[in-house]
């Protein structure tokens, strides 16, 4: 989205803080319990028209949201309307795609979100830039994943900022409450953590050698201490903007710079016990280690809930 501005020349006050607020991704733990997905953060997981529409309100847009049955019916159709919006300059977000490791490895289908921006023959083949990367990847559309595409349309009236900042933090506890996915297999906000423990405590992480890597290390456990790291340094972005932006907010500020001292705090606590992004094969392999983590997992709640009592109730 922030890109989608920049190439819009729109105010440079959205930024990646900004949609990081207005999505939830800087309130929202994740956590995935299949192995054969990708889940890097809660717009990621959790993409779907409501999250769409509560970015692009927020931004004073409209957009068309073509999901996998339309993209089904009509693969000629939206084909044209990319290409189109390339011609122009304008990016598509789009979601779906195989995930195309550096080494040249086995790609397999991850439901990452990308900015499609290039093509080639007349669309025989695109180009996107990915979540975690600057270079461009190639794809085809001419395959059988479901895909999902926002193309921004036409301007409407945008709320204050201030007030879109005052929103998205009021809106942060419904949000951290999110009911797990679908399928059951993805989980959010407290939910989140407590699946984490549990998965800790049970065989999840049991594996052969061999089948230990960084891109594994990466999909299973690190992604989700990324979320935990980045959520609360996003805070002076996103939380301490809202209440700066928004006077009448000012009251809860020490209370919520105390919970988060106390994430902070529990974020030391998993690098003492070694499972933090340095977590190695040995430490996930010792169930006595693993259920030190999951104690400390099972503790984040306790802060969270705190701190949807303070934005919700002032206390």
């Amino acid at each position: 989205m922030k890109f989608l501005m920049e190439c819009l020349g729109e105010d440079e006050q959205y930024d990646y803080w900004f949609f990081s607020a207005v999505s939830g991704d800087c309130y929202v733990q994740v956590y995935g319990t299949n192995k054969n997905k990708w889940h890097t953060c809660f717009s990621q997981s959790k993409f779907d028209y409501a999250l769409i529409q509560r970015v692009f309100d927020a931004i004073g847009y409209d957009f068309s949201y073509i999901d996998a049955e339309d993209w089904r019916r009509d693969k000629d159709g939206c084909k044209a309307k990319i290409i189109s919006y390339i011609d122009k300059g304008i990016p598509v977000i789009g979601k779906g795609f195989y995930h195309s490791p550096p080494d040249g490895g086995e790609k397999w289908p991850t439901d990452e979100v990308s900015c499609i921006i290039g093509y080639e023959n007349n669309g025989e083949r695109f180009y996107r830039l990915p979540e975690e990367a600057t270079d461009l990847v190639p794809f085809t559309l001419d395959d059988h994943l479901p895909y999902t595409f926002v193309f921004i349309e036409g301007k409407k009236k945008a709320p204050p900022v201030a007030e879109v900042y005052r929103k998205a933090l009021m809106d942060a506890p419904r949000l951290m409450r999110t009911p797990p996915g679908q399928n059951g297999d993805v989980f959010f906000g407290n939910g989140a953590f407590e699946q984490w423990a549990n998965m800790l405590e049970n065989d999840f992480y049991r594996m052969k050698p061999e089948d230990f890597n960084d891109i594994s290390l990466w999909r299973y456990y690190n992604v989700y201490i990324c979320i935990i790291a980045t959520n609360i340094y996003s805070k002076r972005h996103t939380t301490d903007r809202a209440i700066q932006m928004n006077p009448e907010l000012t009251d809860m500020a020490p209370l919520l710079d105390q919970e988060y001292k106390a994430l902070n705090e529990l974020e030391n606590q998993l690098k003492e016990a070694g499972g933090d992004f340095n977590i190695s094969f040995e430490v996930l392999q010792e169930p006595m280690k693993c259920q030190k983590i999951a104690r400390i997992m099972r503790q984040f709640p306790e802060v969270y809930s705190r701190i949807c009592d303070v934005i919700e109730y002032g206390k």
